[in-house]
């Protein structure tokens, strides 16, 4: 039996290693690369383990040890295979997780999302604006983009459908300009993208507490992996349900036994203080970004999203970021809509995430985030529409710095 099975051991390998290789020529998904891995550990250590059990225990006893060995593995692996079909089907309901390489983000993005020729979530739109026409361009990151929420229900499509009930002296387009994982540096490239690409009359810039980031992210807190391996973490993490649970479940266990660093205490030792290099850049690029609008005559409104959760009502230690965008438009004479206080009415934040992994806004925070921007927003905009039908602009004032 075991020169049988020492035979399926090496075509499985053999099969496996040909199975890597043409998967790594023609571009497959990671799943089948990891599973030709695993096939050839599989194969590479059954081999092993024959040969040396045959000339450590002889042949008969090498027969008894396979034997089991064999029904161990095929029963671990169908409980395996048995737990992510469960999670699959049990959590079938949750659409994505707080960053897009899970399984669930990537299985969300390929059924819902469709993008336009520009690379964004929206419609194709005339790059020459229509006449009778209000262009309103929204800049952001992945709470523009709608992680996680269908179209309709993100708060750029609700403000659309909102500014157009009843009669008006034009009609409002509002363009959705979001990218998953942008950040002020981003938004000074998106905006020239936007200017060039839809002729907007109003700039809307959605800010969120990790834009000062930037591009360094080195002094961010990482979890260690389940397994402790990030090759693991690499195949598993965008391929299997049952592996981002239970990942998600040990980060959490992390972050309670203190082992790492939460979010906000990160950007709270990173950000903290305003003199330190890190919070000056951060307050260079939304400058040079006021001024960008200022350049193309563009006026400009900031809607700040908090990190949604319970210390929103207990005590929220980003504050200090968000009063930071407020004194600016202060400054400079920009309206701002900070949300903290319509997201702080809620008992339990979790209502408005977008799904149990993930914090960002759901359907219902969405629908707040456009009723809060109309209130402030809609007289300035229909104010903006009238001169436009009759032929005056208002632009942005010069700054006097």
């Amino acid at each position: 039996m075991s020169r049988k099975v020492l035979i399926a051991c090496v075509v499985l390998a053999a099969v496996s290693g040909l199975g890597y290789v043409v998967g790594g020529v023609v571009d497959k998904p990671l799943l089948l690369r990891f599973s030709s891995k695993i096939g050839m550990l599989i194969g590479s250590v059954g081999v092993s383990l024959i040969w040396g059990s045959r000339r450590t225990l002889g042949e008969r006893r090498a027969d008894g040890f396979v034997l089991n060995l064999i029904v161990l593995s095929v029963t671990g692996i169908l409980l395996l295979g048995l737990g992510e079909v469960a999670m699959r089907v049990l959590l079938r309901d949750v659409t994505t997780t707080p960053d897009n390489s899970s399984y669930f983000a990537k299985r969300w993005d390929r059924l819902e999302v469709r993008r336009n020729s520009l690379g964004f979530r929206e419609r194709e739109f005339e790059r020459v604006k229509p006449p009778g026409v209000f262009r309103i361009a929204v800049i952001g990151d992945s709470f523009t983009f709608g992680q996680g929420v269908a179209e309709g229900q993100r708060y750029t499509n609700l403000l659309e459908t909102e500014l157009n009930r009843g009669p008006r002296p034009l009609r409002f387009e509002v363009l959705n300009f979001g990218r998953a994982g942008a950040q002020t540096i981003d938004h000074i490239r998106m905006l020239e993208e936007a200017v060039q690409a839809g002729e907007p009359d109003f700039i809307l810039l959605e800010w969120f507490v990790n834009d000062p980031e930037g591009k360094d992210t080195s002094m961010r807190p990482i979890p260690t992996p389940l397994f402790g391996s990030s090759t693991l973490q690499t195949y598993l993490h965008p391929a299997s349900a049952l592996y981002y649970v239970a990942n998600f479940a040990w980060r959490s266990f992390q972050e309670r036994l203190g082992r790492i660093e939460n979010y906000q205490d990160y950007m709270v030792r990173r950000f903290g203080d305003p003199n330190q290099a890190d919070s000056r850049e951060a307050a260079r690029l939304l400058r040079e970004f006021i001024e960008l609008c200022r350049k193309h005559g563009k006026p400009l409104g900031i809607v700040l999203f908090p990190v949604i959760g319970p210390e929103l009502r207990t005590g929220y230690k980003l504050a200090f970021l968000h009063e930071r965008v407020l004194a600016d438009c202060a400054r400079d004479g920009i309206d701002c809509v900070d949300l903290r206080e319509a997201f702080a009415e809620f008992p339990d934040a979790r209502t408005l995430w977008v799904s149990r992994f993930d914090s960002h806004p759901g359907p219902a925070a969405n629908r707040i985030a456009a009723d809060r921007l109309l209130r402030r927003f809609e007289p300035v905009w229909a104010g903006d529409a009238r001169r436009s039908s009759n032929g005056t602009d208002r632009v942005m004032p010069v700054s006097n710095e």
